[in-house]
């Protein structure tokens, strides 16, 4: 074999070889990013709870232990104002600084072991966590220990994209609307404030007796004595401003519930329930 054979037998080989590999596969996906989980756990009165967390879409999976009923409230606080400002201002009467913006977190599951859930995108921030809910004196549990620092921190990168929803609920001064008719199951409820001032969704199971309307009796006497029987609180999300909106996550089975908003009144410092923000509907 002369040189010239050669050269294009070797060349023929080195066409055939890369001719037979296979084309490298495409990288995969990048992974859809996800909502970040934070569990807290309340207690009288105190929340075992992370100090920091990471901004984005947040889902927040409140344990009540009890034995009183408790919800997660944050509070996002304006630039250079701290969480001694916060409980500073809270220990004044009238409405709430402007530099305080109520944002929506999980409302009351029942206690002592029940379990609910919210979600909300967080901006990066100085929060706070406290529950609002006042004990037999009339005495707000944040006042009794139950607020907690939170910061929100930064964060590079893709964020979830929030889930959806099969239904919403729209608030307002002083009203409940729902997109369609509540059915028996698991629902993710996209919970609208569509008001002039902050709202909440408090969802309560009524069985035997209890109504929308004795529930609100008991807690505007100052929860006096037991609470209604057959009342038991399945979540919702806590107060939020206008034009705000969150997601609850509820499992529901058939029977009687109530829609209820016990957020005090920016005019007359009044629950909103005294205004008419309840309401009892059928699941069926």
């Amino acid at each position: 074999m002369n040189f010239r054979s050669l050269r294009s037998l070797t060349a023929f080989a080195l066409t055939a070889g890369c001719a037979g590999k296979p084309a490298a596969p495409p990288p995969p996906p990048a992974p859809t990013p996800s909502a970040n989980i934070v569990s807290i756990h309340a207690g009288d009165y105190k929340f075992v709870a992370p100090d920091s967390i990471p901004a984005g879409l947040t889902t927040i999976v409140l344990t009540n232990a009890g034995p009183s009923p408790h919800h997660v409230q944050l509070v996002k606080l304006g630039d250079g104002k701290t969480f001694a400002d916060l409980m500073g201002a809270l220990k004044n009467p009238g409405p709430p600084p402007a530099w305080m913006s109520l944002v929506a977190g999980p409302n009351t599951p029942m206690p002592p072991t029940d379990t609910t859930s919210a979600t909300v995108t967080l901006e990066p921030g100085h929060y706070a966590l406290i529950c609002m809910i006042p004990d037999q004196k009339m005495v707000p549990h944040f006042a009794l220990g139950m607020a907690q620092a939170l910061e929100v921190t930064p964060v590079a990168g893709p964020v979830a994209a929030e889930p959806a929803a099969d239904l919403e609920i729209g608030l307002v001064d002083y009203a409940f609307s729902e997109s369609a008719p509540l059915t028996a199951g698991a629902h993710t409820i996209r919970v609208v404030n569509n008001g002039q001032q902050p709202h909440e969704l408090l969802i309560v199971r009524l069985d035997g007796k209890a109504t929308a309307a004795g529930l609100a009796h008991w807690v505007e006497g100052a929860m006096q004595g037991p609470p209604p029987a057959g009342v038991r609180l399945m979540g919702g999300t806590s107060a939020m401003m206008p034009g705000s909106h969150a997601l609850a996550h509820v499992k529901l089975a058939t029977g009687t519930y109530g829609l209820l908003c016990f957020v005090p009144d920016i005019k007359d410092g009044k629950e909103h329930t005294r205004h008419g923000m309840m309401k009892e509907l059928k699941v069926s």
